[in-house]
């Protein structure tokens, strides 16, 4: 993972979509830096990006328990 921080700042980030991500003058490390301090907006991101995934992946869940529930249904009726 790339860290980026602006050479003015000990604030390191790692999310492109981070409103504070260095355009210019940056130091950049391929891997967790050693020193200084993580972006809180970065954490935030990564975050939200971690629920939504999680969100995604329960809706699949509930879909599938849709489609066995349906077809339990549909051999229920079937047999009266």
């Amino acid at each position: 993972m790339l860290f980026r921080r602006n050479w003015e700042t000990n604030t390191w980030h790692w999310r492109a979509q981070c409103g504070q991500w260095p355009q210019q003058s940056a130091d950049e490390r391929a891997g967790l830096p050693r020193g200084g301090q993580l972006c809180k907006e970065c954490e935030a991101l990564d975050l939200r990006s971690a629920l939504q995934r999680l969100t995604a992946e329960e809706e699949a869940e509930l879909q599938r328990y849709r489609n066995v529930a349906q077809k339990q249904r549909q051999r229920q009726g079937s047999r009266r």
